[in-house]
Formats: C-alpha cells, structure tokens, sequence
C-alpha cells in the first residue's frame, strides 16, 4: 500500500512539474492534479493504518508525519512560487521516508 502511495505522489508531482512547463495544456489540470492528491493521501493514510494496526508503532507514527507534512500542501495556492517549493520539501521527505521503510 505504501508503495502505491508514493507512486501516486510521484505521479502527481511530475504531472504538476510537466503542466508548469507548459509541455501539457492546464484547462482540465486541476481536476486530475486534485483527484490524484487524494487517493495519494487517502492511501497514505491507509499505509499508516495498517503499520499501526500491526502494532508497528513508529513506522505508523512516520506515515503520519509525513501525512500532515503533505496535508501542509492544502495552505499554498498553485499559483505561488511557495507551493513547488513546498512540493519539492515534501518529496525530500517522503522519499527519504520510503527509503527508510523499505
């Protein structure tokens, strides 16, 4: 499930980076961009779920950090330069995370 997680994260972070460039059109951008947001936090959060439910308490307690550091995301506009940064502070984390984990 995590993997599945941080696959949908990439795939929305590289889906946010090709639209900035311009390389895709951005009239429906914003529906997918979403969409593939939450069922990357939905799973996320089910990842973190499970390693509580399996009594694995501090990898449960990373997912969910990492899950409110994404959450974080929801406060910068995706017109501000703070939310690529943000988005590229989010990814350092997570991938350093899915490292960890793994």
């Amino acid at each position: 499930m995590l993997a599945l997680a941080y696959s949908l994260f990439w795939a929305n972070f590289v889906y946010g980076i090709v639209v900035k460039f311009g390389v895709f059109r951005s009239e429906r951008f914003k529906i997918l961009h979403h969409l593939i947001y939450f069922l990357a936090m939905l799973t996320l959060f089910m990842s973190a779920a499970y390693e509580l439910f399996l009594r694995k308490f501090l990898s449960g307690m990373i997912l969910l950090f990492v899950f409110l550091i994404l959450l974080g995301m929801t406060r910068f506009s995706g017109r501000s330069s703070r939310h690529w940064q943000y988005a590229i502070f989010c990814n350092f984390v997570y991938t350093t995370v899915f490292i960890f984990l793994n």
